[in-house]
């Protein structure tokens, strides 16, 4: 079994904790558990690697054969008495031992390994020797204590601590792969390291190696070219590599460890997957002793599942044909007794072992997995049942699937050809929406769109009016009315189409649930481009709860208008809000992490962005970049590049979408770079528009004018390098204040206060200002409107107020990560203190009064009196004990 090489052990509270029980002089010992492969042994060793720590004088080997030996596991060290008769022999045998190996004060140290088998009389005279102070013990169990085992016996002593070796979390599954593979990883890929190991770092690590042998854990950058400035992150492209032979030998040793009726439970889990533990009772197998020593884990479903996705992927290959069919028979005559509906996962089981499953049993199962975002395992379901080829409804949902993952040209092909043999009114009508969302998703394009009205003219000339021909058209014009808005929505140099009338359509009585979700959407889009962020907020939401009345509708919109809601509530300015509702939508399940994890991963970028965590920006920008090509639901991988280029002033976009290595270089003019960008599926959506219009790589004849939202954020960037008297009059002040009339939210409301006081003379609304922006989250503008404050502070002849602000936007740009922009920069200048400022304030903090720093300068008291005022000045202090608790020097680091 591949052993952790890395836990932060020293900074462990287990390593700790153990350290202080192994050195220490007193009575003292300790019983180490933990699951098979959570590095009870490593953190041991670490902790016996110490120079203050003694080296064991015995180590003891325990097993199932030995645990039903009498004083089997101290055999060993008994080879000189002919006879044992009791006890009593024993101790004075082993005393011996520990005698002759004993050196200096340390009591001698003894470790039992395996000690969940260690037997009820070795356990008997290791405790009597523990508390006749004879030795210190450290027995390293798996598992949990049980109160019939002779370890728990054992832990019955008062001088013997019990540490329970937790799994890893986020953090120290990031920590370890990033040792590792030498580099950072996406928090996408810790995620899903995380989910698929459930912690276990000997599982990390064989995940690790595997993933990197097999070439689907690389490093990559957002952009094909080279970059120095550009970060490099680890990526996985699936989340579970193929079952190699690390794998297979890890998985296989933990087994064999395993009591025969648990190694049951663990495959009847690892075939069938989350099961009732009612089930599980029923089927005789086991789970308590496994749940409790975190081998499995209870979901918010009351199901009990294998803890590692990992172990249970490579132990379901392990399962040989015939026991597949015993467990199957076992489970499914069980489940029917319990009347218990089967699940996607033991559907696509009892197929794969040559049981026939009902067609609407089919069904049911791959609606289920696409509703829960499972596509992968919707997708076996349908090739291994051969869904398609038994009926149209068939067709229609494997369609449904290949959209979910993203591979809308394959659907739109499935849904032609559906369309050409549809036999039913009902069916041609489904088929054909359907196809209208997928060519919505691929932009809609005139060719497309005329394949598709010849065959609809085509196919509905054979229907009469008995068959629903009428019903046909008007859902047929209702569809064909909103792709007509949402391609010119999604159209360069198109006329968007009025609210009024997407609002008309609202109000159509005979709009069907989903055209209704599209309307909805298309008028948050509209709202959202002019500024109006509360508006477009509550329509996104109303769309968000639109889905879930109806669930089959999820798998198609979800994402979308989770970003939607999402880049509302950032916009709006309500970034507390916004990082609980994207935090809201991580999910723990391989498949959802996958799902959204380039989505998060931008919004997490936006919010950073605005805030003015510019860095934090451009690293979550490039990961979602690098996420979004692999997998993109949404379609965001245009905006995604578009918002890099925004956040890191890059001049070159990769050829997302040409061949693999291709890229342009960052002197091509905009015009080129602008072809490229059109080449992605997603380039021509709204959002994605107006970026690349604000960033100079229009699509068409479009201008960041045309998108009034985001020609706020322009000028409110590019207008806060200008002091104050550049800002008299100018064109792009004037034209933000006039622009931010009709926005709504929070933000807007903070930027339309900061536009109207950055020309007036009054320091007091600026530095309100600024305290109210940051207390909502608004460092960019708070720390601005604070910088203005203070000069004007300064201006007025107070420049001990001036330093004692400029000193708290120092503090919070450290704290906070931002970036300082060039007026602020400019600003903290005035606060760095000079070599001989800094030297005469490192004199005073050491307790020498100005009469003592003056000769040890050999300078006048009076030049001393002058540098402390500036330092006071500057500082924003008034009395020289502040000198000793100050925390930074604005512009020099900490102290």
């Amino acid at each position: 079994m591949s052993k952790p090489t890395h836990r932060d052990r020293e900074n462990s509270h287990e390593y700790r904790e153990l350290l202080s029980i192994v050195t220490s002089p007193e009575l003292s010992g300790a019983i180490v558990l933990g699951s098979m492969g959570m590095g009870k042994t490593s953190l041991v060793e670490a902790v016996l690697a110490h120079p203050d720590s003694p080296a064991p004088v015995m180590r003891l080997y325990c097993s199932p054969t030995l645990a039903d030996v009498p004083y089997g596991v101290l055999s060993p060290y008994l080879g000189s008495l002919l006879r044992i008769e009791g006890p009593v022999e024993v101790l004075r045998e082993i005393n011996r031992t520990l005698e002759a190996a004993a050196t200096g004060n340390m009591k001698p140290v003894v470790v039992v390994e395996d000690a969940q088998h260690l037997d009820a009389e070795s356990a008997f005279v290791l405790s009597l020797l523990m508390e006749n102070a004879a030795l210190k013990l450290i027995a390293i169990g798996a598992g949990v204590l049980d109160s019939d085992s002779s370890l728990a016996a054992l832990s019955d002593s008062e001088v013997l601590s019990t540490i329970v070796v937790q799994p890893l979390g986020l953090d120290g599954v990031r920590a370890l792969v990033e040792e590792m593979v030498g580099g950072r990883i996406s928090e996408g890929t810790a995620r899903i390291i995380l989910a698929t190991s459930g912690g276990n770092p000997s599982f990390v690590q064989a995940y690790v190696h595997s993933c990197r042998d097999q070439g689907i854990l690389f490093s990559g950058r957002a952009f094909a070219h080279e970059s120095g400035d550009e970060p490099s992150i680890w990526i996985l492209a699936r989340p579970l590599p193929v079952a190699d032979d690390r794998l297979t030998d890890l998985v296989t040793e933990i087994h064999g460890l395993t009591p025969p009726a648990e190694q049951r439970t663990l495959e009847l889990l690892a075939l069938g997957g989350p099961l009732p533990s009612k089930l599980l009772s029923a089927c005789g197998c086991p789970y308590r002793h496994l749940l409790d020593a975190g081998e499995l884990r209870q979901t918010t479903d009351s199901t009990i599942r294998i803890n590692s996705a990992l172990h249970e992927a490579v132990l379901r290959q392990l399962v040989t044909a015939q026991r597949r069919a015993e467990l199957y028979a076992l489970w499914d005559t069980t489940r029917r007794e319990l009347v218990l509906q089967p699940t996607p996962t033991q559907v696509l089981w009892g197929i794969e072992i040559g049981v026939q499953a009902e067609a609407e049993v089919v069904l049911r199962a791959v609606q289920q997995a696409a509703d829960t975002l499972d596509f992968e395992l919707a997708w076996k379901l349908c090739t291994a049942s051969e869904i398609a080829a038994r009926n149209e409804e068939g067709t229609l949902l494997e369609a449904m699937v290949l959209m979910g993952m993203g591979r809308y040209y394959s659907s739109r092909s499935l849904l032609v050809r559906l369309i050409e043999q549809a036999g039913d009114a009902s069916m041609l009508t489904m088929a054909f929406k359907q196809l209208l969302i997928v060519l919505s998703n691929l932009g809609g394009e005139a060719h497309d769109r005329e394949i598709v009205e010849q065959l609809w003219e085509h196919r509905a000339s054979q229907f009469d009016e008995s068959s629903g021909l009428e019903e046909i058209v008007k859902d047929h014009r209702t569809a064909d009315l909103l792709l007509d808005n949402w391609n010119s929505l999604n159209t360069p140099d198109a006329a968007r189409p009025q609210t009024e009338e997407l609002e008309r359509l609202l109000e159509d009585p005979d709009m069907v649930p989903e055209g209704r979700l599209v309307v909805l959407s298309l008028l948050s889009d509209l709202h959202s481009i002019e500024g109006h962020s509360e508006t477009a907020l509550g329509l996104a939401r109303q769309v968000l709860e639109g889905l879930g009345r109806y669930p089959r509708l999820e798998g198609t919109y979800q994402s979308k208008t989770v970003f939607r809601v999402g880049w509302n509530l950032i916009f709006s300015g309500r970034y507390f809000e916004a990082k609980e509702f994207i935090d809201s939508y991580q999910g723990n399940s391989i498949h959802v992490i996958v799902h959204r994890q380039g989505l998060l991963a931008l919004l997490h970028g936006l919010g950073d962005l605005l805030q003015g965590r510019k860095a934090n920006a451009i690293e979550e920008f490039a990961e979602a970049v690098m996420e979004l090509r692999l997998r993109d639901p949404a379609q965001l991988l245009a905006l995604a590049l578009c918002l890099y280029q925004w956040a890191s002033g890059s001049s070159g976009l990769a050829m997302a979408g040409r061949g693999a290595g291709e890229h342009l270089d960052t002197d091509l003019n905009d015009r080129l770079r602008a072809e490229v960008l059109a080449g992605i599926p997603s380039a021509h959506r709204l959002f994605a528009r107006a970026v690349a219009a604000s960033v100079g790589n229009p699509m068409g004849h479009e201008k960041v004018a045309d998108f009034p939202l985001m020609e706020r954020e322009m000028l409110l960037f590019g207008t806060a390098q200008l002091d104050h008297e550049e800002l008299q009059g100018h064109r792009a002040q004037q034209r933000l204040e006039k622009l931010l009339e009709g926005h709504q939210g929070p933000r807007a409301g903070f930027i339309a206060r900061l536009v109207m006081l950055r020309e007036r003379n009054d320091a007091e609304a600026l530095e309100s200002l600024g305290r109210d922006a940051l207390h909502q989250g608004e460092y960019r503008i708070g720390t601005e409107a604070l910088t203005r404050a203070a000069l004007k502070y300064l201006a007025e002849g107070e420049p001990r107020v001036c330093g004692a602000i400029l000193r708290q936007v120092g503090r919070i740009i450290d704290e906070q990560g931002l970036v300082a922009e060039n007026h602020i920069a400019r600003a903290l200048a005035f606060t760095e203190l000079t070599a001989r400022e800094k030297e005469i304030v490192d004199l005073a903090r050491s307790g020498m009064n100005n009469a003592q720093i003056a000769r040890a300068l050999t300078v006048s008291q009076r030049t001393v009196e002058g540098h402390l005022y500036r330092v006071f000045s500057k500082l924003g202090i008034s009395e020289r004990a502040e000198l000793n608790v100050m925390d930074r020097e604005p512009g020099n680091g900490s102290n």
